[in-house]
């Protein structure tokens, strides 16, 4: 796999990307104000999903009426299905609110709809693409961070960090760069010079 050495600028946090075959590419690191903005726009959407089902089982629920006798003598039975379905509501919680990251950055190109409206997006260092496993990764520790004053650590961590690296971006190996610096630079052809000798009549 190719290498790439990074060097950045200390005044606009401007990370540049060196290949082993002397190509230069230039990113633009997501400051930590963008990012802490797009997770609270991630939130939003995670909270208007989640009143959706819970408004959907409520009416649901509504829907199903027992007589009592009827509750009495099917009550074991009542019990193993409240006892999955809490089963199944503790998942659904984990999936809105961890697995939303991890499916949306490895499959969505390093975004998800927060970092999309933000313009940021999450790639590898060396500004390769973002794999299921760094997702994975980021995500999973993004559970201790949430736990360490609501990422009050991480926002500590990214504000020191050279590259705005929060916790689980150290331990993913990852960056957040904004979107317009992602895209590959144009190419420079350098043109033949001109001879603007006039011809001869």
């Amino acid at each position: 796999m190719p290498t790439a050495s990074k060097h950045r600028s200390a005044m606009d946090r401007n990370i540049t990307v060196r290949t082993p075959e002397s190509i230069a590419f230039s990113y633009e690191l997501a400051g930590v104000g963008s990012r802490f903005l797009a997770l609270a726009l991630d939130f939003i959407v995670q909270i208007l999903v989640l009143a959706v089902l819970f408004f959907g089982l409520i009416f649901a629920a509504s829907t199903i009426h027992l007589s009592p006798h009827h509750v009495a003598a099917t009550y074991p039975f009542h019990q193993l299905v409240q006892s999955i379905l809490i089963g199944i509501i503790i998942f659904v919680n984990f999936m809105i609110f961890f697995g939303y990251f991890i499916l949306f950055e490895a499959f969505w190109h390093g975004q998800t709809p927060g970092k999309a409206m933000m313009g940021i997006r999450v790639v590898r260092d060396g500004g390769f693409p973002l794999e299921f496993w760094g997702a994975l990764v980021r995500n999973v520790i993004r559970i201790a961070e949430l736990a360490m004053a609501f990422y009050a650590v991480s926002a500590i961590t990214a504000i020191l960090s050279d590259e705005n690296k929060r916790i689980g971006d150290y331990a993913a190996g990852t960056i957040v760069v904004r979107d317009s610096s992602y895209a590959l630079p144009k190419l420079f052809v350098p043109t033949e010079p001109t001879n603007n000798v006039p011809r001869e009549a």
